[in-house]
């Protein structure tokens, strides 16, 4: 794409450790995307973009202005 290499990644992931305090209503409610985030076992997806420094998240390209 634009002349540089992209991919698209599935993923999954576990967080350990995660505190109690996490687990609140007031703060899931601020922060509704926390629940599945810190779910035991969570999948997500990311396009990657291949520089001369290796893989690279897309977010983090543009915003060393790829």
């Amino acid at each position: 794409m634009f002349g540089a290499k992209i991919s698209q990644v599935n993923y999954t992931y576990e967080v350990d450790g995660v505190p109690a305090w996490t687990k609140g209503s007031s703060l899931q409610a601020q922060f509704p995307n926390l629940v599945t985030a810190l779910a035991p076992t969570a999948a997500d997806k990311a396009v990657l973009v291949a520089t001369n420094d290796g893989w690279m998240h897309e977010m983090l390209f543009k915003k060393r202005g790829g």
